[in-house]
């Protein structure tokens, strides 16, 4: 689990409760990620939200998280403390940037990634930004990599596996070309005889 931030304007309800209120007050997590904080008009507790912006697109989506434990005890629910919060936070985060990354709405994968699924999450990424002969790579990868490499987790994929792969991929294309027939030679006492009728022909013209 990551380690909570401290905050000494968000750590505690007494600190939060001294704050401007209708004001967005944030608290970067991480580039381009926020822990957000606002109490409304009425003065009653303030609410949680993730805030989330995309250094190369510059999209950003603000996401609630629930009631600040300002005048109620924490329940990891509903109502949070700001640790609860800031963990909430970077959950969604996560799976922000799985879907940034890979271009759907599925939740990041929670077992081992295999190469198989590497490949796939790496040709869709390139599919989505508009890469060239996709098809081709995917076939590629169907025909040389899935088979042999598909099943092992990325985190127990050695060099001397990936050096075994590369070598049984040089053996299978050791093919030897057919050599080209040489062209034929009319045998010379044909091609004599094939001479003396064109010349025959020529004299009768």
């Amino acid at each position: 689990m990551a380690r909570t931030k401290r905050s000494a304007k968000l750590d505690t309800r007494n600190a939060r409760l001294k704050l401007p209120i209708e004001e967005r007050h944030q608290e970067p997590l991480s580039p381009g990620r926020y822990l957000v904080y606002r109490r409304p008009k009425s003065g009653a507790a303030g609410s949680w939200a993730a805030y989330w912006c995309d250094l190369e697109t510059k999209k950003k989506v603000l996401e609630r998280l629930g009631t600040a434990d300002d005048f109620q005890d924490a329940d990891e629910r509903t109502v949070l403390s700001f640790a609860q919060a800031q963990a909430k936070a970077q959950s969604w985060f996560k799976e922000r940037e799985h879907q940034a990354i890979h271009g759907d709405e599925s939740l990041p994968q929670d077992g081992p990634l295999t190469v198989a699924q590497a490949v796939d999450r790496y040709l869709a990424r390139n599919e989505a930004m508009g890469g060239k002969s996709a098809n081709d790579m995917r076939q590629r990868a169907k025909l040389w990599i899935s088979p042999t490499l598909g099943g092992i987790e990325v985190g127990k994929l050695t060099r001397a596996k990936v050096e075994e792969w590369h070598q049984a991929i040089a053996e299978s294309n050791r093919q030897v070309r057919p050599k080209k027939e040489a062209p034929k030679v009319a045998h010379p006492r044909k091609a004599k005889e094939s001479q003396r009728k064109q010349n025959l022909n020529r004299n009768q013209l």
